[in-house]
């Protein structure tokens, strides 16, 4: 299901997994999938989650940014604020501070994600990618996406074959 966040494979797991693909007698090829290739199926990037959060509890504590606030402004105002919140801590990973902020729970995040998520619909290119899996062409996607908006262009494309792609093995897609 589009939105839905898939759980995170620990390294043995994934090895494991890999290692069923060493008795075929013809691999198949393996598709890195990295930040930004969910963007053209209708989901933001994560530091534009990132800011929606931080939007949403900054209007919750002050009120609306001004609607024609320039962008530079806006985000201005709301990282200046972010900085003086009891919660911001600088770190590398500013999305992680943001998220955890202002969306304090796994619950909050979980349920802001799928709201995010809800009219995402697979791109041509993941599609295209279902029609790879499912000629066993591509045999394997590693993603570091944590929505699995890809795997569902294969199974929820209206492929006539998605049945087939249903039963790929269960490396088909792991989430790094």
């Amino acid at each position: 299901m589009p939105g839905s966040v898939p759980p995170v494979v620990p390294l043995i797991e994934l090895i494991s997994a890999l290692s069923q693909f060493r008795h075929l007698p013809v691999p198949g090829y393996s598709v890195f999938l990295g930040a930004g290739a969910s963007k053209s199926s209708g989901l933001p990037l994560a530091m534009e989650l990132a800011e929606d959060a931080l939007l949403e509890r900054y209007t919750l504590s002050e009120g609306a940014p001004p609607a024609d606030e320039p962008v530079a402004e806006r985000r201005e105002r709301l990282f200046g604020w972010m900085r003086k919140q009891s919660w911001f801590v600088a770190h590398d990973n500013l999305y992680g501070v943001i998220m955890e902020g202002t969306l304090p729970n796994a619950g909050l995040r979980q349920a802001f994600l799928e709201r995010r998520f809800a009219n995402a619909r697979p791109s041509s290119g993941y599609r295209r990618l279902g029609d790879l899996l499912q000629a066993r062409i591509v045999d394997t996607i590693f993603t570091t996406n944590f929505e699995s908006i890809g795997p569902a262009g294969c199974v929820g494309s209206g492929n006539s074959n998605c049945n087939e792609c249903k039963r790929l093995p269960k490396a088909a897609s792991i989430a790094l």
